[in-house]
């Protein structure tokens, strides 16, 4: 089975949602190699990122999964989709 969790968030929504007032409980967030080298980019991926980490505990998913293991949806996942070369 998979476990879904939250959607994840772009840079550009990641640094809305850290300054919204409707943050959601669980925020994830991804970002690109190029975004580090973009100093515009790199600096607004840290100020989200420092806003977020004030407003929010610090997590990974799999954290998350065993949080929300009991109440997450769960979609069967058929054994010829598994792993490649599987």
């Amino acid at each position: 089975d998979l476990l879904e969790l939250p959607p994840t968030h772009s840079l550009g929504m990641t640094c809305r949602a850290a300054v919204s007032p409707r943050l959601p409980a669980v925020l994830h967030c991804y970002f690109h190699d190029y975004d580090l080298l973009v100093p515009a980019r790199a600096r607004a991926l840290a100020a989200a990122l420092a806003l977020l980490g004030r407003r929010r505990a610090v997590s990974d998913l799999e954290q998350l999964r065993a949080a929300t293991a009991g109440s997450a949806p769960r979609h069967p996942w058929p054994a010829s989709q598994g792993a490649p070369g599987g």
